[in-house]
């Protein structure tokens, strides 16, 4: 089975994904990783196959208007405004091309939310996809709030609020990804954020890939039992749990099931893919 793996980011971003490409060869599958160039080295270097994107956040991070951008957001809030429409925007266009060539020929897309459009790619294959957020802070629970908005808890019903944010996410780059469903796909626009949780007929798997310890909250039991979030626990290779900068080693625990991908779907009942 051909697995694409589309992430952004940062070295956090990209590389529990390579752990994750390794394992996959290991039991017998082909993977790709579609990313920025920053990473072209460490990805292929662990012997998994690689595709660039225009997308690049270490290379624009380097650039001086990236600095000054990060360094004082609200002082260059006119700068980054013009960085995004000319300089990040249409580089996200690029990328959704980059996406889509990347999954040619794959049978499921694995994607880090912050690659937009890996949705919309996997719909009109006509393959499976799976969200795979390196930390907690997509699926809405009522039990903690999101992790970005705040470390408060806010209660149940407040804390399901604060993930709404989540299908705000791409509302920036809606633009860029309405010109690829026309122009690559072929297909009509669509609103931001109807493919937050769904693919608009079932729902995206979720997968967190931190050991299920990590998510015993106080007097909480197992938390995501109720919410069908898969949590296998890391990637046989050593890398940093960005949660706490906890360092783990050798954990085999997703792969470890003798049929791979299909065994977890099959267990949540959402894609079953034989193998």
């Amino acid at each position: 089975m051909r697995v694409c793996i589309m992430t952004l980011g940062s070295r956090g971003d990209v590389q529990p994904y390579v752990a994750l490409g390794k394992e996959l060869i290991k039991k017998g599958h082909s993977a790709i990783i579609c990313t920025g160039g920053s990473f072209k080295q460490f990805v292929e270097e662990n012997g998994v196959e690689f595709k660039e994107t225009a997308s690049d956040l270490m290379a624009i991070a380097a650039t001086p208007e990236g600095k000054a951008i990060l360094e004082h957001p609200l002082k260059n809030f006119r700068l980054a405004l013009r960085y995004s429409k000319y300089v990040i925007n249409p580089a996200y266009r690029k990328t959704l091309d980059d996406f889509y060539d990347a999954a040619k020929g794959a049978d499921i897309i694995i994607y880090h939310p912050k690659a937009l459009g890996a949705v919309d790619i996997a719909v009109d294959i006509g393959i499976a996809c799976v969200s795979m957020p390196p930390v907690p802070i997509t699926f809405p629970v009522g039990e903690f709030a999101n992790l970005a908005v705040t470390h408060k808890n806010l209660g149940p019903v407040l804390n399901k609020l604060t993930y709404k944010v989540n299908e705000k996410a791409e509302s920036s780059q809606i633009n860029e990804i309405n010109d690829f469903r026309e122009k690559t796909l072929g297909l009509r626009k669509r609103k931001a954020g109807i493919y937050s949780y769904t693919d608009g007929r079932n729902k995206i798997p979720v997968i967190y890939p931190n050991l299920p310890n990590l998510l015993y909250i106080g007097h909480l039991t197992y938390l995501w039992n109720p919410y069908k979030i898969n949590v296998f626990g890391l990637f046989s290779f050593t890398f940093i749990c960005i949660i706490d900068i906890i360092i783990f080693s050798d954990y085999t625990y997703v792969w470890g099931n003798r049929r791979g991908i299909s065994g977890i779907f099959e267990k949540q009942k959402w894609y079953y893919i034989r193998v």
